[in-house]
């Protein structure tokens, strides 16, 4: 069976440090490079369990293949609490969710979501990955066991 789901991604920035969760959504521009869109979805970290699957479906729906004008070139750093790029890179943990795509999907089988993150920016030696399908809550769940995996790395 083919792949039935068209590619989409968006990141999510969570900070324990400033207690956000900031989903972001991407496009792709007419020079074939990702962009962060402007429509932005920013919540209160930890946030509720339901409403973080809901965010993350929610986000990924509004990815576009198409080039979007945005008048901020930052979007995610722009609307976070940190002062400085710095801190924002070393505050927030960037969580990458795309279409999975490595294998055919089953008859029946709803799009899977692959998680990845990498603790930290300035130590890229680990690097967390699970996969799961969206629905119900699973890929909210792989998020927060991620998202404790990294904060003990980074311990």
């Amino acid at each position: 069976m083919e792949n039935k789901y068209p590619f989409r991604f968006c990141h999510l920035y969570i900070s324990d440090r400033f207690k956000q969760i900031i989903f972001v959504p991407f496009c792709k521009n007419e020079n074939g490079w990702y962009a962060e869109i402007n429509d932005l979805i920013i919540d209160s970290w930890p946030c509720n369990f339901e409403i973080l699957q809901h965010n993350i479906e929610t986000i990924l729906d509004r990815y576009s293949s198409v080039s979007l004008n945005s008048k901020v070139k930052w979007p995610s750093f722009e609307n976070s609490k940190a002062k400085s790029q710095q801190s924002f890179n070393s505050d927030y943990i960037l969580f990458r969710l795309e279409t999975d795509l490595s294998r055919n999907y089953g008859s029946g089988e709803v799009e899977r979501i692959k998680v990845s993150a990498t603790p930290t920016v300035l130590d890229e030696n680990y690097s967390l990955v699970g996969v799961g399908h969206l629905f119900d809550t699973q890929v909210a769940q792989i998020v927060l066991d991620i998202f404790n995996a990294c904060l003990k790395i980074r311990n």
